[in-house]
């Protein structure tokens, strides 16, 4: 009876296992080829779930990473946001008339754009020459040394007669005729002044009104004259220069009140035709 009632079990489990021979025979793996479970997986982050790997590629947009098969991914890195906002406009330039600066720079997506503008220029005096020796135009009030007239050479900062510096003194670069002065205070003087040449100052004045010019001369010569403009307008006529009686024996002469503006503005010393020689140490307004 035992022999008997485990052989039908034997030909069941035969049966059972050719089945099975001929599922792997066809490449097919029972449990493993069944229909996965469809799990989602989040593309801007989610929690690792175990056996997977953190998403690493940045989202633009500062989501999370996508993540590779396996898991859900982990937040991924923000993308930086815009640059910083554009600089604000220079300062307009010094000219008639004054001029805004620029707008502020435009600023990469993201950013903040520039917001401020430039300051606006000051007032101008409409006549383009050199920049002023220094750097920085002479304040008004204030004296103003003959020898440190405006940068730029013949024809911009001077006229002069001659093609060399005379005095071979100062600024030996230059044309204009510079010397050592034994004028209270030292320093140079301009001399060797002839009919026709000129030189430029540029001078900033603090506020508009009336000022008092005056300019320190010598010569020992008669006849002398000396006229000052500025922008270009004669606001003196020809003034008288003294004979000092000696090249450095030095006089302050005084002409009219002029009336300046605030802002910049450039002045001249021109000598007229007709002027005998003499030398000029400085030039004030006050």
């Amino acid at each position: 009876m035992t022999g008997f009632a485990s052989r039908p079990w034997s030909v069941a489990g035969a049966v059972f296992l050719g089945l099975l021979l001929m599922r792997c025979a066809y490449g097919e793996t029972p449990g493993i080829d069944a229909a996965p479970v469809n799990i989602p997986m989040p593309e801007n982050g989610g929690d690792t779930s175990s056996g997977g790997i953190a998403g690493s590629t940045p989202a633009p947009t500062g989501g999370g990473g996508n993540a590779p098969t396996g898991g859900g991914g982990s937040a991924g890195n923000a993308s930086a946001g815009g640059g910083a906002g554009g600089t604000a406009g220079t300062a307009g330039s010094a000219g008639a008339p004054a001029a805004d600066g620029g707008a502020g720079g435009a600023a990469p997506a993201g950013g903040a754009g520039g917001e401020s503008m430039g300051g606006q220029g000051g007032d101008g005096s409409g006549i383009v020459g050199g920049d002023p020796y220094g750097g920085t135009p002479w304040p008004v009030p204030g004296t103003i040394e003959a020898e440190n007239f405006d940068l730029g050479g013949e024809g911009v900062g001077y006229s002069d007669t001659t093609a060399e510096n005379l005095g071979d003194s100062y600024r030996t670069g230059d044309a204009v005729d510079i010397e050592a002065c034994t004028d209270a205070g030292g320093g140079f003087d301009v001399g060797w002044n002839l009919p026709g040449e000129w030189r430029q100052y540029t001078v900033e004045v603090a506020s508009s009104g009336s000022y008092e010019l005056s300019l320190r001369v010598a010569t020992p010569n008669a006849g002398a004259n000396v006229r000052v403009e500025v922008d270009g307008m004669d606001v003196t006529g020809s003034l008288a220069v003294p004979n000092t009686g000696d090249y450095q024996t030095w006089q302050t002469i005084t002409g009219p009140g002029v009336t300046l503006s605030r802002g910049i503005h450039v002045i001249r010393t021109v000598i007229p035709p007709g002027s005998t020689e003499f030398n000029i140490n400085w030039l004030r307004l006050d």
